[in-house]
Order: C-alpha cells, then structure tokens, then sequence
C-alpha cells in the first residue's frame, strides 16, 4: 500500500511541515479503492477520505470524524417519526449555561475522552456533547461531526454572534471546512470545539477534548484559538448558547 506521500498531489491537500501528523490506510468500496487519512496534533484531530485514481488522490469528505456507513451506504437505522412532530429550538436558562460551566472546568484533566473515536484523538465534538449532557441530563446532539454539529446550532440561531453574547457555558465551534477553487478542492482546515469559559476578549478561556492526551483541558483562550483555527487554518468561528429543544406536535 502507497504512503499518504506517494501520492503525486497530496501536498495540495496536506502541509506536512504543520504541527499535525498523518496516518493513513486503503479502503475498497465497489471495486474504487480509497484512502481514508487521520489526522492528529496536540489539541485536535479530523479525518479525510479521498477516492484513488491512478496515483493521485480525489477529495470526498472531511470532518471531526468520517462515517464510512453514510457515505458507503450501508445499512443505517434511522429515528425518524412519522408523525408530524417538529422540534422547537431556544436559548437554556442561565442557570444550564451555569451547571455547563462548572462541569467545563471541574472536569479539567479528570474526564477521559479514550472511549471516543479514534481513542480519543477525534472526540472534541464527543466530549463536549456528553459534557453538556452531564451537566444538563438531557441531551443537545447526536453526532461527532463539526460541520454537522455547527449546522444545527446554525439553525436555532444566528451565526453572528460575538463571543460577548454567549455566557460562560457556551459553544465555540469552528467547523471543518474544504472548499473548492474552480474544480479543484484545496485544503482549508481541521476544525474543533469547545465550551467558553470566563474572562473578556482574548483572555477568555476555552475548555475542548486535548487529542494528544484524550483527556478534556482549559487549552485555549479565545486569542489562541483565534490564532490557530481563524488565522492559522483559515477557518470561521462561531459562538453559540446551548440549545433547549422542545418537541411540537402538528
């Protein structure tokens, strides 16, 4: 099997002088062989799956995590209701966003993320959501997806607001993003999240899943995040409260 280097465009998707470390493995779906790559550094990890051709490498999908069932098409089970149920999206109570925010920091170096994917190297989006789910007893998301998780924060709320409107307690999330320059796909970033903390601009501190050691940390202020994942991988960020659904049955 061809290392992720011998493949003739890999460095257009891949900056092998960055922080990040690569490991990669072949898969064959239908008779097309892939690659699927995982990427890891100190705080955070993405994978990405790219189709085979020839010697060179077709970008298909990145995130957090890649779900090979969806994308292979196998057999999934879905919980979806028949009936007409719809849910309702608002802003938890100050006092969630309070209880969110003590779990955040008490569980600083105590809470291992080694049962999450990858043993912990892809688990930011795991950990925060089982995070808020102890903190809260209920739960606010279901995947271990960036991009995934980010569109339905997107969809209660708008993607505009500054970290000032979001309490201690909140989401900070910057989404794994490729995007595509004419017909070519070129690289952009491996995205994160975590839960805000207190402080004012960029001392403000963040708390996410740390990767290298699968374990939850206070690893960023919102100046370093910002430097890493705004100005270094060029990605957005956002910053939104934790959701409250409701159920509404038409």
């Amino acid at each position: 099997m061809e290392g992720l280097q011998d493949f003739a465009n890999a460095a257009d998707f891949f900056d092998f002088d960055s922080d990040s470390d690569f490991t990669s493995s072949e898969l064959y779906n239908n008779r097309q062989r892939y690659l699927l790559v995982t990427e890891s550094s100190e705080d955070d990890g993405g994978q990405h799956l790219f189709e085979i051709e020839e010697d060179a490498l077709m970008h298909v999908a990145s995130d957090t995590i890649i779900d090979l069932g969806i994308i292979f098409g196998f057999s999934i089970e879905f919980m979806a209701s028949r009936k007409k149920n719809s849910l309702s999206c608002s802003v938890s109570s100050t006092e969630d966003h309070q209880a969110v925010h003590r779990m955040a920091k008490d569980l600083v170096g105590r809470y291992s993320s080694k049962k999450g994917p990858d043993g912990g190297n892809l688990a930011c989006v795991w950990a925060v959501r089982r995070i808020i789910q102890k903190a809260l007893g209920r739960v606010v998301h279901k995947s271990d997806l960036t991009t995934t998780f980010e569109n339905e924060l997107d969809s209660c709320f708008p993607d505009d607001l500054k970290s000032e409107d979001v309490p201690p307690g909140g989401i900070i999330i910057s989404p794994t993003t490729w995007k595509k320059v004419g017909g070519k796909v070129v690289r952009t970033g491996t995205g994160h999240v975590g839960i805000l903390g207190e402080g004012k601009g960029n001392r403000r501190l963040v708390y996410s899943n740390s990767s290298s050691r699968a374990n939850w940390a206070q690893n960023f202020t919102l100046g370093s995040w910002n430097a890493r994942y705004r100005d270094k991988k060029g990605l957005r960020v956002y910053f939104y409260p934790v959701p409250y659904y409701s159920l509404l049955t038409g």
